[in-house]
């Protein structure tokens, strides 16, 4: 009989699975969801495709909420949509960070919230999400201060560039609190900020803000000193290069790394320039009224 006994309490930890976590259930179902989709892509017509792909992210948004729990943020729609609402890799915006997207009709207004638990896991997954190209840190703190983490997690068609950090300080209840000053573009870094990404952590969640900056942000001289000097590299390559027959990828390149350099030095200019410009504390005030404003953890 104790041999018995022995071979059951031998047995029980194979045979008796922990219970997954409401976490761990949701991204399992995610990723069945993402290799059912793969698989019947080619399969399937379009219609029943993208109806697929519909059930499955309404079953997903249902899960994230248990996951996530009741939240409400003042200011904006009670009802909340997946923020990573694709599941194919084909489509622009896959791999976003998960969690409940609330905003405004226009989006002019929008807050993402997810929890610690799934932020560490998405940000583990993406430490090589782009090939030979940046990423996001893995670590929280250091993510929720880089363009890499707001271009993979929250924009699906536009790189987020970063134009200062805002110090709004702690928040009542918060772990973490950061603010900075951005801009989204498709090609050239833009001249002027006029959006904020404002992350906050607390509960164990951590909710992630964006909007427009109504603070007028003004050109600072010196670094738009900078932008000029560029555009006349720029101009000065260029008609070297009609002058020696140089085009195709050679030319391409070169303008490209040009504008890269430029805008680097801009930004850098921005960044370091801004806390002495007039708009500077304005635009914090104005951050940390929005933190007020949308989470209800009062910035101190």
């Amino acid at each position: 009989m104790r041999a018995i006994h022995l071979a059951i309490l031998v047995l029980l930890p194979t045979t008796l699975a922990r219970a997954a976590s409401p976490e761990e259930a949701y991204i399992a179902a995610r990723d069945r969801a993402i290799g059912d989709i793969k698989r019947t892509e080619k399969t399937l017509s379009p219609e029943a495709w993208s109806k697929k792909q519909d059930v499955a992210t309404t079953d997903l948004l249902a899960r994230l909420k248990s996951v996530i729990g009741e939240i409400s943020l003042p200011g904006l729609p009670a009802t909340a949509k997946l923020n990573n609402d694709t599941l194919s890799a084909s489509d622009e915006g896959f791999g976003k960070l998960d969690g409940l997207l609330f905003a405004t009709e226009d989006y002019r207004t929008s807050a993402v919230v997810t929890t610690e638990g799934l932020l560490k896991r998405w940000l583990t997954a993406h430490r090589n999400w782009w090939k030979g190209l940046p990423n996001p840190p893995v670590g929280a703190d250091a993510a929720l201060k880089s363009t890499e983490f707001y271009t993979q997690g929250l924009s699906a068609d536009a790189q987020v560039v970063k134009f200062a950090d805002l110090p709004v300080g702690a928040t009542t209840g918060s772990t973490r609190t950061h603010a900075l000053l951005a801009a989204r573009t498709q090609d050239m870094s833009p001249r002027l900020p006029d959006e904020f990404y404002i992350s906050v952590a607390r509960d164990g969640r951590v909710i992630i803000l964006n909007a427009r900056v109504a603070t007028p942000i003004t050109p600072i001289a010196a670094c738009d000193v900078l932008k000029s000097a560029t555009e006349k590299r720029i101009q000065a390559f260029d008609e070297s290069s009609r002058k020696n027959v140089m085009k195709g990828g050679d030319y391409a390149d070169t303008i490209d790394k040009l504008r890269m350099r430029g805008d680097a030095e801009y930004l850098k200019c921005f960044a370091e320039r801004a806390s002495g410009e007039p708009f500077y504390e304005k635009a914090v005030a104005e951050a940390r009224a929005l933190i007020d404003a949308f989470t209800g953890a009062r910035a101190n």
